[in-house]
């Protein structure tokens, strides 16, 4: 859901916004802390909920709420309030709910969760979830997972392309900036003509998802607008974000999926040099989780559970000397001398062949002791 906040307290913004983060179920969410400044964006931001201020200066949050039903009658209004008293009116206005400041968390999931049914009660189809696109092997789209069809593209600058507006979905980039991106190794004056060429077969392309993604010029860019568009790296990305609490057992079997899931590099497929942060960050993202699950496993001593995440970790980087000293205090925890010699050995071994550098002093020094303890 796009989602629109407008109160005239900077600090009640950015504490909205954080729970609305924090709860991971927006797509995009954008902010005013002026009423009148906020209607600007019905022309340039799909909009599918708004969280807005009742009392604001200049203009209320009920008169601005009628101007966005008057622009759209779908969009679901939530009101923020300091004051119970104004719910009967807000209600008057169709809104979905109102949230009382301060806003408990746990509140405002309920509001979304409402949101969320209200949604697709008026969305038809009833089984249409909006658009999938699929990057981890090849692009594929389609309107349910037995329905994805590959897109061909004309040349490989179309294909470089579409990925290009799709990282940087429903934002402009300005022509300048795809030119020297994707056309960096061509006169600018040649690369323009070849631009608007290769824009024209995208959008011939996309024509019959043309209600979930359009590709529009705008202010002298190029926008991709996706609405109901679910991209399966973006959502991989998301959802691991969104779980923080491994103490339950359900959030531990969802990460343990979504890392499984993990089917290689961002846009591995290709060798291009502006994916490389993302590819960077998925990466770390990826080790992060793993870790964490890793030693949650350890601290609930399931040490068989512990260790295969940690050589998961290990075989996408065999030097991670953080996960090899992990490992090395589990064999000790479970009294496998045997074991703790042979992979510290191996951890030498490695080391030395790939960095021609013994472990680091941390490790040296655990393993003096523990050798000097285990002779006793």
């Amino acid at each position: 859901m796009n989602v629109l906040l407008v109160d005239d307290e900077e600090l009640a913004l950015n504490y909205l916004e954080n729970l609305l983060v924090r709860n991971g179920k927006m797509t995009n969410i954008y902010r005013f802390s002026d009423a009148e400044q906020a209607k600007s964006i019905v022309e340039s931001q799909p909009l599918d909920v708004l969280f807005l201020d009742i009392e604001m200066p200049g203009m209320s949050g009920f008169e601005l709420a009628e101007y966005f039903l008057s622009t759209n009658e779908t969009i679901d209004i939530v009101f923020v309030t300091a004051h119970r008293e104004f719910a009967i009116e807000a209600f008057d206005l169709d809104a979905v709910d109102y949230l009382v400041k301060p806003i408990r968390y746990e509140r405002l999931c309920h509001t979304i969760e409402r949101l969320n049914k209200r949604k697709k009660s008026v969305q038809a189809p009833a089984d249409n979830s909006g658009l999938h696109i699929n990057i981890k092997s090849g692009i594929t789209l389609g309107e349910s997972r037995n329905d994805e069809k590959e897109l061909t593209w004309r040349t490989a600058k179309a294909r470089e392309l579409f990925l290009y507006l799709l990282h940087h979905h429903n934002k402009i980039v300005p022509k300048s900036e795809i030119v020297e991106v994707i056309w960096n190794d061509r006169d600018s004056q040649k690369s323009f003509p070849q631009l608007y060429t290769t824009v024209y077969h995208i959008r011939r392309e996309l024509k019959s998802y043309a209600q979930y993604i359009r590709l529009k010029n705008k202010e002298d860019g190029y926008c991709l607008e996706m609405k109901d568009v679910q991209v399966d790296v973006f959502i991989w990305k998301k959802a691991l974000y969104a779980i923080e609490d491994l103490s339950h057992s359900e959030n531990r079997k969802t990460v343990e999926r979504l890392l499984e899931d993990y089917a290689g590099d961002y846009l591995l497929h290709s060798d291009l040099l502006w994916a490389e942060e993302e590819r960077w960050n998925q990466k770390l993202l990826w080790r992060e989780k793993a870790m964490d699950l890793a030693g949650h496993f350890k601290h609930l001593k399931k040490y068989t559970k512990a260790l295969y995440w940690y050589q998961k970790i290990l075989q996408k980087d065999e030097i991670d000397e953080e996960v090899h000293f992990c490992i090395l205090k589990i064999y000790d925890r479970q009294n496998r001398a045997d074991l703790v010699t042979q992979h510290y050995e191996n951890l030498v071994q490695i080391l030395q062949r790939e960095l021609e550098v013994r472990p680091g002093p941390s490790i040296e020094k655990w393993y003096r002791e523990w050798s000097g303890m285990s002779k006793k």
